[in-house]
């Protein structure tokens, strides 16, 4: 994206706003008493439009918010003639207003359903998944009817008198499954049914709407169809010009159970599409249907080796259909595709969830992260694999930056705010009382050091004075003022192991949060805890590394990355231990999960030439210098061995010259250039 409009806006460093719309914005409104009313499902007030909204605009430009992440009004989305033309006047009085634009492509959360117009008419362009039913003791002939009014036989399995598992001779595509005469001890039922029962689309909390089948390229083609290009369409071009980004939120696979309702009937699933067949044995060179028992269990080598064919072919089949058409049709319309996915936090979720989390993000032009909390006890312990992903992605991906969507919703959505806005729409009310602005700086420092130069506040910004949203928009700006541009220069990578979660991961039919992890073998929860834990140990020890699995493994040379560690328990295959001897990349099997572990030649290697960090001080290398960010509440320093030059963004000061031990406040970030080679 190379738009004059962007590059020239003098409000590029500053963070944007999220909002739902401009009707939203101005029957939002300030209480009497300072406090905030925010409510869902009103009838709008529109009187006074274009006065009200630049009203209400102006009040953002005064908080220091640099630009608007909007959409069109969710009443008629994408289909009523009114909203779409205050849409385009609310674009033209933003502009108008000097901020930047971005486009949020959604009526809500998840990104896919485009308000339920993707699958209206089309459902063949609905998410779909294979799911296992398993019946006990049954005598045929018999006729059992599907558990979905629009599922399809897939195939069937009885155990035979010998106790081998057999499959049953019965027709594929039929609504029922017919069972032919005889004593089954029991029967595995495989049938094909949309994933939306159960699953995020299903739980949102905006709207319940079905979801595109992001393995599909045509419903993906659908659903940017009726989004992206139905903008592109209404906006003329003088206000296009100023379109940054599309910001997609959330999307997932779908075949996977998410806080099931109590007394809901749920089954195991894996993701499916019409191509996924052809695509696999193109692929694999054999037919994954004949093994599909092999999905759903077994511990042999030849099950494991199945499951992982498997979830490869859907990883790249999601990265071709989601990732490349929407950043390549971004691409075409000069704009970034953006936003970030669903469930960033652990390895197990990446692949339940995604197949590959960092093979998506890495086709987004600029990849997100979602950061919950500003909670730094919270946001240290969660999201260090986060922004480590995040980053990975980035850098496999040729993207120097990241973005975020950062905001306090762990601290808004606590169980009685939930049950407030369930019962009459109030969504918060009442003056701000979550974190202290010094905790909302640490948080936005702390994705600073991961890199992201894109920042999204999804604060509820009615609730902070001017002057607070002011502070904190001015540290983002002086952050950005300091930091754009340079790309970060990892020294080591730590192997991505997420062909062994694919080996080890066997569908359930719990949440995909908590019960299903508890029920997967011994080594898919240890794996899962190991690669957090070292993830958060390496980047607490300022080793600088990024994740790369085994796909990516060629790119550590142009990257000019020598160490590959892996995570204790995992070995290097032999093709693995090839490619790095070639490459002259060191391999380096971790003994325990503790960054401790690495030999103290091994750790200066990959420590930071002109830094030696206190306890508390982390740091990330780019371009021939460093940020430095103090994670304890307590005060601490850093030693930097030469001269070098330092600002200090939280101080609000200017540069000053540095040499030996420096002091950092409490959860201070501080920007250092490194001293000169």
């Amino acid at each position: 994206m190379d738009s004059t409009a962007v590059r020239d806006n003098p409000l590029r460093n500053r963070p944007i706003q999220v909002l739902h719309s401009f009707e939203g914005l101005i029957n939002e409104h300030d209480g009497v008493d300072g406090s905030v009313k925010y409510r869902r499902g009103w009838t709008y007030t529109l009187e006074r439009f274009d006065e009200r909204v630049r009203a209400e605009l102006e009040k953002l430009v005064a908080r220091g918010v640099g630009g608007i992440c909007v959409n069109v009004s969710y009443d008629g989305y994408l289909e009523d003639d009114e909203c779409w033309r205050r849409f385009v006047r609310g674009v033209e009085l933003a502009v108008e207003c000097g901020l930047r634009i971005w486009i949020y492509d959604e009526r809500g959360y998840p990104s896919g359903s485009a308000g339920g117009l993707v699958a209206r008419n089309h459902p063949e362009f609905e998410a779909i998944g294979i799911k296992k039913m398993q019946l006990g003791r049954t005598t045929g002939p018999c006729r059992i009817p599907l558990p979905h009014p629009r599922a399809t036989l897939f195939a069937a399995f009885a155990p035979s008198p010998e106790g081998r598992s057999e499959r049953l001779d019965v027709p594929a595509g039929a609504s029922e499954l017919a069972l032919p005469a005889g004593r089954y001890e029991s029967v595995e039922v495989y049938f094909m049914a949309p994933c939306f029962e159960g699953s995020h689309a299903d739980y949102k909390e905006t709207s319940r709407e079905p979801y595109m089948n992001p393995l599909d390229r045509d419903a993906v083609n659908r659903f940017l169809s009726v989004t992206h290009l139905e903008y592109y369409r209404r906006l003329p071009p003088h206000l296009w010009r100023h379109v940054e980004a599309f910001f997609t939120d959330e999307p997932s696979l779908m075949a996977h159970t998410l806080r099931p309702q109590p007394g809901a009937i749920f089954y195991p699933s894996v993701p499916w599409s019409k191509r996924l067949s052809s695509a696999f044995y193109e692929r694999q060179g054999y037919f994954i249907e004949d093994h599909v028992q092999s999905l759903f269990g077994g511990g042999t080598a030849e099950d494991r080796k199945h499951r992982s064919d498997f979830w490869a072919v859907v990883a790249e089949e999601y990265e071709e259909a989601l990732g490349m058409q929407t950043s390549d049709l971004c691409a075409a319309l000069n704009v970034a595709s953006s936003g970030h996915l669903l469930a960033e936090e652990t390895l197990w979720q990446h692949a339940v969830i995604h197949a590959n989390l960092i093979g998506l993000l890495q086709h987004y032009q600029i990849p997100g992260i979602d950061i919950l909390t500003c909670e730094p006890g919270y946001v240290n312990r969660t999201y260090p694999l986060t922004i480590k992903t995040g980053l990975s992605a980035a850098v496999l991906g040729g993207k120097r930056d990241l973005m975020v969507e950062v905001s306090e919703y762990c601290e808004y959505w606590t169980p009685d705010r939930i049950k407030r806005l369930q019962t009459d729409g109030d969504f918060w009310t009442g003056p701000r009382n979550a974190n202290p602005l010094e905790y909302i700086k640490y948080t936005l420092a702390y994705c600073f050091l991961a890199g992201v130069r894109d920042f999204g506040m999804y604060f509820i910004w009615r609730a902070y004075s001017e002057a607070e949203y002011r502070e904190l928009c001015n540290f983002v700006e002086r952050l950005n003022n300091l930091g754009r541009g340079p790309g970060y220069k990892p020294t080591c990578a730590l192997y991505y192991p997420i062909e062994t979660m694919w080996e080890e991961y066997i569908p359930s039919e719990k949440d995909v949060w908590t019960g299903a992890l508890e029920g997967q073998s011994e080594r898919c929860r240890t794996l899962n805890r190991v690669l957090s834990d070292t993830c958060k140990s390496l980047l607490l020890s300022n080793i600088q590394f990024i994740f790369v699995d085994r796909r990516h493994l060629p790119q550590l040379k142009d990257l000019g990355v020598k160490t590959l560690l892996y995570p204790l328990g995992e070995q290097p295959s032999r093709q693995a231990r090839d490619l790095c001897r070639r490459m002259g990349v060191e391999l380096c099997e971790l003994s325990t999960s503790d960054a401790s572990g690495l030999t103290e030649p091994q750790r200066s290697a990959l420590s930071h030439p002109a830094i030696r960090a206190g306890e508390n001080v982390i740091f990330h290398s780019y371009d021939g210098f460093a940020f430095i960010l103090n994670t304890g509440k307590q005060p601490s320093s850093f030693a930097v061995t030469g001269t070098a030059e330092a600002a200090f963004p939280l101080r609000e000061g200017g540069r000053q010259k540095v040499s030996g031990r420096v002091p950092l406040d409490a959860l201070e970030c501080a920007f250092l250039f490194t001293a000169p080679a």
